[in-house]
């Protein structure tokens, strides 16, 4: 069953509904060669916090240590065109989470790479790709995606050199917001994709925490919304309790 369902993530380009429609008939499609890892929904490997998202993958295709899905996680997204303000932030206190926790995010850039690179040196990092686990993209973070591939964890639905899609991120996005213990928001406008997975956070029952910003700074105001609603501002005193549940 594991190799029948690695083919038909191949053959459909991990398109959910004809996955499921060709495996409730068990239906034959070719056998494809396989050049990276793997592991298929059932099998022990299989990363259990993705049990509790809507529509759990049925195979991912990875480079790396699959274990670090296993650890505390904790989830840091935000926007490409982050404030330097964003920016820094993000390096700081990813630095200081990445010391309890493996940090999860998208490989996009913006947020995503800062809060990535800002957790090597820690418990470790996962990025989830919304393309083929061998396309690189965004360009610039090729030195990143290839680095993690060695010592961290790159993962995705899809195989080999699918491109990027419109739909396909907000897809993917379930799965980073399923794999952390909670979600830290670290820059989002009122419309914009990082506010997509808050609403997949609040469905999971995720805590959310938000980078405080100011009144008048564009860039945050998804922020200053989601706490309104319920998130939790990010300060010191919270940042020093998340570490702490850590132990």
């Amino acid at each position: 069953m594991r190799n029948y369902l690695k083919n038909v993530a191949i053959h459909t380009q991990s398109n959910y509904k004809e996955m499921i429609k060709l495996i409730n008939h068990f239906e034959a499609v070719p056998d494809y060669p396989c050049h990276c890892e793997f592991v298929t929904y059932g099998e022990d490997a299989y990363p259990k916090v993705l049990y509790d998202c809507h529509y759990p993958p049925l195979v991912l295709f990875y480079y790396g240590t699959l274990s670090h899905l296993d650890k505390p996680c904790i989830s840091v997204i935000g926007s490409r065109d982050c404030s330097d303000y964003a920016y820094f932030q993000t390096q700081r206190i990813v630095t200081e989470l990445a010391k309890k926790y493996v940090i999860v995010s998208g490989l996009a850039k913006g947020i995503d790479g800062v809060a990535h690179r800002s957790a090597l040196s820690g418990m470790g990092t996962v990025g989830f790709l919304g393309c083929g686990i061998d396309t690189i993209y965004p360009n610039e973070n090729k030195a990143l995606i290839e680095q993690m591939k060695s010592k961290q964890l790159v993962i995705s639905e899809y195989y080999g050199t699918v491109q990027p899609r419109k739909a396909y991120f907000p897809w993917r996005n379930r799965l980073i917001v399923a794999a952390g213990q909670s979600l830290c928001v670290m820059a989002a406008r009122i419309r914009s994709g990082t506010m997509s997975s808050v609403n997949q956070a609040v469905l999971l029952d995720r805590d959310i925490y938000c980078l405080p910003f100011g009144l008048d700074d564009s860039s945050g105001e998804g922020c200053l919304e989601i706490v309104n609603s319920g998130g939790t501002l990010l300060t010191k005193d919270v940042l020093a309790m998340i570490l702490d549940r850590s132990q």
